[in-house]
C-alpha cells in the first residue's frame, strides 16, 4: 500500500499483488538481471544477458534496449488470481542461465518493493523530524509563558481575568504537550519501519535448471527422420 500511495493510487495489499506482474517486467527490475553475471559451460569467465544472447547493435544503448525487449518477450509471468501466487518461467539455450534469470528477477522484484517502502519510510521520517522540533519548540514556549505568568501573579484566584488567562495558558502547553507526545511515537515507529529489512516477496520454490530439456523434442525429430528417410 505504502508503494502505490507514491504513485497516488490508494489500493489494498490484495489489490497491489495484481501489480507485481507489471512491476517484474519494469526496467527497474530487468536491468539488473539483465547485467548480473551467468556462470554457463564453455565460457571462461562469466557473461551477461547481452553476452548470452549475442547481442550486437551499433551502440551500447541499442544493444541495451534490445536485449531488454528479448528479456520481456521470453520472461513468462503468471499470477493465480484466487491465491495470489505468482509463478515465473524461461526457455533459454542453457538450464543454468534459465534458473539464474527467474531467481534473479525475485530478487529484484523483492529488492525495489523493499527499496520503495524505506524510501517512503525515510521521506515520513524526514517530515516528522522537522514537524517534531517545530512543536517542541512551541512546546517550550508555552512552558515559559506558564511559569511566568505563574511567577509574576501568585494571586490568580483573586482575580477572573487572571484565571482566565492562567488556564488559557495551561490549554495551549496541553495541546502542544499531546501533539508533541503523539509525533514523539509516530516518529519512534516510522524510524523502525525505515529500518526494516524484512523480504517483501516470500519465495515458495526457487528456480532450479532443468533436468531435460524442454527443445528440440529428440524423439520426435529421430521418428519424423526415418519417416522421411524411408
Amino acid at each position: 500500500s505504502d508503494l502505490a500511495g507514491l504513485a497516488g493510487i490508494n489500493v489494498g495489499e490484495a489489490s497491489l499483488i495484481k501489480l507485481y506482474p507489471a512491476i517484474i517486467q519494469s526496467e527497474a527490475v530487468l536491468a539488473g538481471v539483465m547485467s548480473a553475471e551467468y556462470h554457463i559451460a564453455g565460457e571462461k569467465s562469466p557473461i551477461n544477458l547481452i553476452q548470452f544472447w549475442e547481442v550486437e547493435e551499433k551502440t551500447p544503448e541499442r544493444s541495451y534496449e534490445v536485449t531488454l525487449l528479448i528479456l520481456k518477450s521470453e520472461l513468462n509471468v503468471g499470477m493465480d488470481s484466487k491465491t495470489g501466487l505468482i509463478s515465473l518461467s524461461i526457455e533459454t539455450r542453457d538450464p543454468i542461465v534459465s534458473a539464474g534469470i527467474l531467481n534473479n528477477v525475485t530478487k529484484g522484484l523483492d529488492h525495489f518493493l523493499r527499496t520503495k517502502k524505506i524510501s517512503s519510510a525515510s521521506e515520513q521520517r524526514k517530515w516528522i523530524e522537522s514537524r517534531l522540533n517545530e512543536v517542541h519548540e512551541d512546546l517550550q514556549r508555552s512552558e515559559d509563558s506558564l511559569k511566568k505568568f505563574r511567577e509574576e501573579n501568585r494571586r490568580v484566584v483573586d482575580s477572573p481575568k487572571l484565571l482566565l488567562e492562567q488556564e488559557r495558558l495551561s490549554r495551549d502547553l496541553q495541546i502542544n504537550s499531546t501533539i508533541y507526545i503523539e509525533l514523539k511515537k509516530q516518529f519512534e515507529l516510522v524510524k523502525i519501519e525505515e529500518v526494516k529489512n524484512i523480504p517483501v516477496v516470500s519465495v515458495l520454490d526457487s528456480a532450479r535448471p532443468a533436468a531435460r530439456k524442454a527443445h528440440p523434442k529428440r524423439a520426435t525429430l529421430t521418428f519424423f527422420t526415418m519417416v522421411l528417410s524411408v
